[in-house]
């Protein structure tokens, strides 16, 4: 499952650099930063996150992701992007305000997303 979410992230994120005209190679280049970034560090806390159900104590609280996934949302809308991503996306972090989960880890995120559809 996380896979796949990281490949449609992965593919919206392709969407956004041809929207907005950058170049391929700059979009490669900061795909495989971040993955190397995930892997190395940030993908094992969020893993033991979702592992113990601890959210708490974080520098990536929920709250950010949400006003992130909005963003998305409204440039997918005024770009034309296919909006089912960014539209499930921003629906997720919004459950997850609404749970009370702002200021938890983003991985707190996984609790609401059942519900996201």
């Amino acid at each position: 499952m996380a896979l796949f979410g990281a490949l449609i992230a992965a593919l919206y994120g392709a969407q956004i650099h041809d929207a907005e005209t950058l170049s391929i190679d700059l979009y490669a280049g900061r795909l495989r930063e971040a993955d190397v970034a995930t892997i190395g560090g940030r993908g094992n806390d969020l893993l033991t996150r979702v592992e113990t159900g601890r959210y708490g104590e974080t520098q990536g609280p929920l709250r950010i992701g949400a006003v992130g996934a909005e963003q998305q949302l409204q440039h997918a809308r005024h770009t034309g992007i296919v909006l089912s991503f960014p539209a499930y996306a921003a629906s997720a972090f919004r459950r997850g305000m609404d749970a009370g989960l702002g200021y938890a880890d983003v991985a707190a995120l996984i609790e609401v997303l059942p519900d996201s559809a």
